[in-house]
């Protein structure tokens, strides 16, 4: 509150959720006020305005009392039974640890004073004092990534020396600094030492590094040749918990994610009917860090084979009670062929040598179907599709309009034989 008239009259300024217990004037413009938590505000117009700041000092004590002796040197006194002394405003601050709480503090000129503690203690204080400097920093987060660099922002005295160290080990001597961390999974102390030429005063921070994002999946296989419509399993050893793992096969995720859990993880492909490319799939992610995500991946090859595999009758139409041949053009090496009529074998089993195969069947009575299966080395079979030999059996047969004609009288002589696909080449008298 403010009055310029002898208190006729009031305006105010308000602070939403702040309380305020002391206030101090050392001239007619600037005046401070200290309250909860740290709160610390500042007018330099006789009160028309205040700047409102949380006190630069590493503590949540809350601020009991307030004298300044002049425009910019003055103490403040707080629950935490410490006396804060401040050249520069209370921009900067240092300090004297005393027993107890202290209520109140005020100087009788620039260099004398008096303090009021819990217990109906009294203390008087001089010029003489030594003060201790006041480490103050301030970090962005206090839980980190690893492998990332936290900015040390360094709120202390500029006149100080400062020493920077990260576990009790130095690294900086810089007013400001950084400090990347590489060990996952633990908690790292930042350190930092003010010095004023008399007395230290050190400031810890506890960060806590996160792990690591990167991992790697410690995956395997079954069985990497298969025959067509068969499946096989992926594994996944040792899963590391907070990982969610998945399969996919060509791009295409089969099945549903599995959480790490530190055992085995099992992934079934499903039923593959082409080579195949399969990848186990880990995702790791931390909050504020991210994510990884990493893969182990394999190809899966169908043994059976090749369909494609082309063969011909060498002639495709014969005459009844001859055999006929097959050829089957760049066969596999590694693949055995057999001729089947039905379900019965025809001759002895061939083995593919990159070359052509001749296949011979039995005399053959009519139109007869033949199929060749390939078999591979893991008992991959493929039928190769049907093929039909057509036999010829033409029948010469012929009649006459008369077979007792008179001396002079012409015959007909009539055609009645079966010669599919065939020439009739003439008919003898």
């Amino acid at each position: 509150m403010r009055t310029v008239n002898g208190g006729s009259s009031w305006t105010s300024t308000i602070f939403s959720g702040s309380y305020f217990k002391s206030i101090h004037f050392p001239s007619s413009n600037v005046g401070y006020a200290v309250g909860e938590n740290r709160k610390f505000i500042k007018t330099i117009n006789a009160g028309l305005s205040w700047t409102l700041s949380i006190m630069n000092i590493p503590t949540n004590a809350d601020l009991n009392s307030v004298y300044f002796v002049s425009d910019n040197e003055g103490y403040v006194t707080g629950s935490d039974g410490v006396i804060y002394h401040t050249n520069s405003g209370g921009v900067y601050w240092e300090k004297l640890q005393l027993n107890s709480e202290l209520n109140d503090v005020y100087f009788i000129n620039q260099s004398n004073g008096f303090l009021a503690g819990d217990g109906g203690q009294l203390l008087s204080c001089n010029g003489n004092v030594l003060y201790k400097p006041v480490s103050n920093i301030s970090v962005p987060t206090t839980s980190i990534c690893n492998d990332s660099t936290l900015i040390l922002s360094n709120l202390s005295d500029p006149s100080l020396s400062f020493q920077w160290l990260i576990n009790g080990v130095p690294f900086s001597t810089n007013f400001d600094t950084s400090f990347t961390f590489f060990n996952p999974n633990q908690s790292d102390t930042i350190s930092l030492v003010s010095f004023n030429g008399v007395y230290y005063d050190t400031l810890n921070k506890i960060i806590s590094v996160q792990s690591d994002l990167e991992f790697v999946i410690n995956g395997g296989i079954q069985s990497t040749n298969i025959c067509s419509n068969q499946s096989t399993n992926l594994y996944v050893y040792n899963s590391i918990p907070g990982i969610v793992y998945s399969l996919t096969k060509n791009g295409t995720q089969v099945g549903s994610t599995q959480n790490g859990n530190g055992n085995t993880l099992t992934f079934n492909s499903g039923s593959i009917t082409t080579t195949s490319n399969l990848c186990l799939k880990g995702v790791k992610s931390i909050t504020g860090c991210g994510s990884n995500i990493e893969t182990w991946c394999t190809t899966v090859n169908i043994q059976n084979p090749n369909p494609a595999t082309v063969m011909a009758f060498v002639q495709d139409t014969i005459c009844v009670g001859t055999a006929a041949s097959i050829e089957l053009f760049a066969s596999q090496i590694g693949v055995n062929y057999q001729l089947f009529k039905g379900a019965t074998q025809i001759g002895s089993v061939q083995q593919g040598n990159g070359n052509n195969l001749l296949f011979s069947t039995p005399q053959n009575l009519t139109n007869t179907t033949y199929f060749i299966k390939g078999t591979s080395a893991l008992s991959c079979v493929t039928n190769f599709p049907n093929m039909t030999i057509i036999v010829q059996n033409p029948g010469v047969y012929w009649t006459a309009n008369t077979f007792n004609p008179e001396i002079g009288e012409p015959i007909n002589l009539i055609n009645n034989s079966t010669f599919p696909q065939g020439v009739l080449l003439g008919i003898s008298e």
